[in-house]
């Protein structure tokens, strides 16, 4: 019983189009070959000309047959063995904006959460956080204590590890899942901190990269909800695969 849930949820994951094709094939060469068969042609023609659909029909069963034992299950093979690792840094990226989002509630004492910031408390927080005092992380080997810009831009570059680890497995990701995560890429708040990391500024608070900060959380807050939507959609299916 357990093989037959397989065997259909396989085919449900299935291309639907090339599915379809082959059923219609399956359904031709059924109907042919307990109702065609049986009525003698009246030309020779016809007569070749069953052999000759006979012949088309049967391939594309045998290559639906093929893409589905050679192509298909290899890939869902693949998906499932990359699920963990694709959710993992997909997590990751969201978890950078939330440790972020935590570290500055802590500084300036307003709290903070991806769920619920706006711009408003953004900036509100951002004007009691002075750029070049001490942020909560220590770098190299002596454990230099990091200000806030070299703070910020630490957070790029393990982001941008982790965005890039995700694209290299870009042929098993939604397109959706693709423009989330280029859209975290492409922040213009990230753009600037390696510079101003290396350089400093002397502003006296982070306000200048409050509305660039929003921008990136709001980008993360997106792909949280995509994150969320996703698990849903897949125990719902997984449960109904169970039921059958």
């Amino acid at each position: 019983m357990q093989s037959i849930k397989d065997f259909i949820t396989v085919i449900r994951s299935a291309n639907p189009a090339a599915t379809l094709l082959a059923a219609l094939a399956l359904l031709g060469l059924i109907i042919k070959a307990t109702i065609l068969n049986q009525i003698a042609a009246p030309w020779p023609s016809l007569h070749d000309l069953g052999i000759v659909a006979d012949s088309i029909l049967a391939s594309i069963v045998a290559s639906y047959a093929f893409y589905i034992l050679v192509v298909h299950l290899k890939d869902e093979r693949d998906k499932r063995t990359l699920a963990q690792y694709i959710d993992r840094h997909t997590n990751k990226l969201i978890g950078h904006c939330k440790s972020q989002l935590s570290d500055i509630s802590k500084v300036s004492g307003l709290a903070l959460d991806l769920q619920n910031v706006d711009l408003v408390s953004v900036t509100q927080a951002f004007a009691k956080i002075d750029p070049n005092s001490k942020a909560p992380l220590v770098l190299g080997r002596h454990l230099q204590a990091a200000n806030w810009l070299q703070y910020f831009n630490h957070y790029r570059t393990r982001s941008g590890e982790s965005f890039a680890k995700l694209i290299s497995q870009i042929i098993f990701l939604e397109p959706e899942h693709v423009r989330l995560l280029a859209n975290i890429d492409d922040c213009s708040f990230f753009g600037t901190t390696p510079l101003l990391a290396e350089i400093g500024v002397r502003n006296k608070d982070l306000t200048a990269f409050d509305s660039e900060f929003m921008k990136y959380c709001e980008a993360c807050r997106s792909l949280s909800l995509y994150q969320e939507l996703r698990a849903t959609k897949d125990a719902v299916q997984n449960r109904r695969c169970e039921s059958r």
